[in-house]
């Protein structure tokens, strides 16, 4: 997936190509093959950069809430490509352009928390299964 190609003049067709992504997850239950790729694109848009903030954080929005989508959909094939997960994460989350934990509102902060422990518990179920 050519993520580089999509600068700042085309927000609205990142968008777009993140609803594409998110809608993946039906096919992905059935061929998770391209599943990594489709979860790696969509963290490379939560570090986003435009001049226009308010594009800008579209664009971050609908990457998070994508992945959350397609991760409660796809929970058990990500098992088995967590170290990957982990890596492309830790890489995301090192991008200086990531809003600073403090900054984020209260509600986003109790989402957050709360898909965590949601995938934490399907994980486990996962694992003991």
């Amino acid at each position: 997936m050519r993520t580089n190609s999509l600068r700042s003049a085309q927000p609205i067709l990142i968008v777009r190509r993140i609803t594409l992504l998110e809608s993946m997850r039906h096919y992905w239950v059935a061929d998770p093959s391209t599943l990594p790729r489709g979860i790696e694109a969509m963290l490379t848009y939560l570090t986003f950069t435009d001049p226009d903030n308010a594009l800008q954080t579209q664009v971050r929005k609908k990457a998070g809430i994508s992945l959350v989508t397609v991760s409660k959909k796809t929970a058990k094939l990500l098992v088995q490509h967590v170290a990957q997960l982990t890596e492309m994460s830790k890489t995301v989350l090192s991008n200086p352009s990531i809003t600073a934990p403090q900054q984020v509102s209260e509600r986003s902060e109790r989402a957050f928390w709360e898909t965590r422990a949601f995938l934490a518990m399907k994980c486990t179920k996962l694992l003991q299964t």
